[in-house]
């Protein structure tokens, strides 16, 4: 179960979207919502990946990953004064 690769800066292993869901004890269907609720960082190519150590982090404070609804817009915004 897994994918452990080191020259990703130490953060592995990584896990698959359903490896993930049943790492953290999820359906895979709820796993999905919530990680893209929260953004939990993907990596790989395809971004496909979770990273164990990212996982563990979300699930002991999950309020450490932001909901989308507070994020910063990156978007420019005109202010008159």
């Amino acid at each position: 179960m897994g994918l452990n690769l080191d020259s990703c800066g130490g953060v592995g292993p990584f896990y698959s979207l359903k490896e993930a869901a049943q790492y953290c004890s999820f359906s895979e269907d709820h796993f999905r919502i919530l990680s893209k609720q929260y953004k939990i960082k993907r990596y790989g190519p395809a971004r496909n990946r979770f990273a164990r150590a990212d996982l563990d982090s979300w699930m002991y404070n999950k309020n450490y990953f932001i909901l989308d609804s507070c994020r910063k817009s990156k978007r420019i915004m005109k202010v008159e004064l």
